[in-house]
């Protein structure tokens, strides 16, 4: 993953207690080896 665990600038200035880098992590651990799962994730630049 890409940036993984970085906080962003407005986690960090609003001192964020759970930053969403914590969120995906936990979502993907909890995901990692089952197969009844599909992820999908699309992101507009």
């Amino acid at each position: 993953m890409l940036n993984a665990g970085v906080l962003t600038f407005q986690e960090f200035a609003m001192r964020e207690t759970l930053p969403l880098a914590t969120i995906h992590e936990s979502v993907l651990e909890f995901l990692k080896g089952r197969s009844d799962v599909v992820l999908f994730g699309a992101q507009a630049v």
